[in-house]
C-alpha cells in the first residue's frame, strides 16, 4: 500500500506541516507531487512521532538516524534500492516484536541478522583497537560495523531510557483522555 502525502498525514493523524517539519529535521525525502510514499515510510513517521510524544529529543531521534543510515551503509543495503527513502521503505514494525531476539533497528525496523547482506562484513576481523598500529588508515580501510553497532546501541539505550520512564506517564494520560472523552459524550 503506498500514500499520497495527504493521506500519510490523515494515517498518521497529524497535520501536513507537522509532517513536513519531521521531514525538515531529519532531511528526509520530501517526493514530488504524486509520487507516493511507502508503507515503511508511513511506518518509520509513525516510530518517530512515538518517540517524540514521549519526549525524545529531535537531536536524539536524528543522532539514532544517523547511526542507522550509516549501519545500512556499511551493509551495503542503499545499493538495493534506488529510491531515495531506501533506508525506510522496507519497515515492517519488526521492533516490538523481534526485540530480544536480534538487533532490530529502533526506527527503520532493519533486522540485521536478516538483512541480505548480513554476512558480508568479517566480525572475527579484530577493529576493538586492541593492537598499537595499523597499516592503514581508518578511512582507508573503510568503517567498522561492529563500532557503528555499538554507538546506536549506546544511542538506543538512552531512547529506551527515556521511553521506559515515560510510558507510565503517556498511559496515565492516555487513561484520562478516555475517561474525560467519554463523559463529554
Amino acid at each position: 500500500m503506498c500514500f499520497s502525502y495527504t493521506e500519510l498525514c490523515g494515517a498518521l493523524g497529524k497535520s501536513s506541516l507537522y509532517i513536513h517539519n519531521i521531514q525538515k529535521n531529519l532531511a528526509l525525502p520530501i517526493l514530488k507531487r504524486g509520487d507516493k510514499y511507502s508503507k515503511g515510510y508511513k511506518s518509520f513517521l509513525e516510530h518517530v512521532i512515538n518517540l517524540k510524544t514521549l519526549g525524545v529529543s529531535n537531536e536524539d531521534i536524528i543522532r539514532l538516524l544517523e547511526l542507522e543510515k550509516k549501519i545500512l551503509h556499511l551493509l551495503q543495503l542503499d545499493s538495493l534500492d534506488s529510491s531515495p527513502t531506501w533506508y525506510v521503505d522496507h519497515g515492517e514494525k519488526r521492533y516490538a516484536r523481534q526485540r530480544g531476539k536480534s538487533l532490530v533497528l529502533l526506527l527503520t525496523d532493519y533486522d540485521l541478522e536478516t538483512s541480505p547482506r548480513s554476512s558480508s562484513f568479517q566480525g572475527s576481523l579484530d577493529f576493538s583497537g586492541a593492537q598499537s598500529s595499523e597499516l592503514f588508515k581508518g578511512s582507508e580501510m573503510g568503517e567498522d560495523i561492529n563500532r557503528a553497532i555499538d554507538k546506536y546501541r549506546e544511542v538506543e539505550k538512552k531512547i529506551l531510557e527515556i521511553v521506559e520512564r515515560e510510558a507510565s506517564v503517556a498511559k496515565r494520560a492516555s487513561d484520562w483522555a478516555r475517561s474525560i472523552l467519554r463523559r463529554k459524550r
